[in-house]
């Protein structure tokens, strides 16, 4: 997946929210990526030959060249789309896709990336649970889009990627079990907590507490929704603000040792050293400034 996101720089081509009464879409292809957004509505989604139920909060992420198609029912729809090339190209802006409704042939297939868009493998239909945080989002990219300076040519890429990491983010959630899924606003609130006290000496039991868990059935949950411990989780916080620590100051270790929550120095040289692969001293040698 590192491979993945490393090549990731969307370009928004359509940012659109669209308000229509009764409406079908005949069979069409496209030349670019569609996350089809419904607020409002009902009816059936056709895709590849497979059908899925419309309702509010459902979004529909279709990829290039793959027909695709829905009926209204008579219903109205409001539907928020953005159509994304997955990595920019010199060609994003100007390029003239088929679009059209009731094609006979897929339009010739430009997409050279579509590999990325399988290995980021998100479903065809996904069920939006936190609808209003959707929405808060696709209209940050909405607003940006109709901006055409750099400062926001830059900011649209990110607001495009927080898109796509709240779409993992449902996804996740929508496959771990009922039980686990209603621990996650404890494990969100712990999370949260870690991230703003690691630079004092605490352990997970105390966030386990915050988050109202006992401390062993706390570690289950985290383990199994982030793939990591909370201790784990801990040592990298405390491992990325020491090396930006080592990187940007001259501060002495040990003072940098004492800020991200380490009492020793030896404990701090030995945790370090154990992650990263190095030495703070190393480390710092290498990448600190000149």
């Amino acid at each position: 997946m590192s491979s993945v996101l490393s090549r990731l720089s969307p370009y928004v081509r359509i940012a659109h929210d669209f308000t229509t009464p009764a409406f079908s879409l005949k069979p069409r292809w496209i030349n670019d990526h569609a996350l089809l957004y419904f607020k409002h509505g009902t009816g059936t989604f056709y895709h590849r030959g497979e059908r899925y139920p419309i309702t509010p909060g459902t979004l529909f992420f279709v990829g290039p060249s793959v027909e695709h198609a829905f009926d209204g029912a008579g219903q109205p729809f409001h539907m928020l789309n953005l159509h994304v090339d997955l990595i920019e190209r010199p060609d994003s802006a100007t390029i003239d896709y088929n679009q059209r409704p009731g094609s006979h042939s897929p339009p010739p297939k430009r997409d050279t990336f579509e590999p990325l868009a399988k290995e980021l493998a998100l479903p065809v239909c996904i069920r939006i649970r936190r609808q209003a945080v959707y929405e808060r989002l696709f209209f940050r990219v909405h607003g940006l889009f109709t901006l055409g300076d750099v400062a926001s040519r830059l900011q649209i890429k990110a607001a495009v990627i927080d898109v796509f990491a709240f779409l993992f983010r449902e996804r996740q959630q929508s496959e771990v079990s009922p039980a686990l899924r209603a621990q996650l606003p404890a494990l969100e609130d712990a999370v949260r907590y870690l991230q703003a006290n690691f630079r004092r000496r605490i352990g997970h039991a105390e966030a386990a507490a915050k988050a109202g868990l006992s401390s062993s059935y706390f570690a289950r949950c985290f383990k199994e929704y982030y793939g990591v411990s909370p201790i784990r989780f801990l040592t990298q916080l405390r491992m990325e603000k020491a090396k930006t620590e080592l990187t940007l100051t001259q501060h002495p270790i040990k003072l940098i040792a004492a800020g991200v929550g380490y009492g020793s120095i030896h404990h701090f040289t030995r945790a370090f050293t154990q992650h990263v692969g190095v030495s703070p001293a190393a480390y710092r040698e290498t990448h600190g400034a000149s």
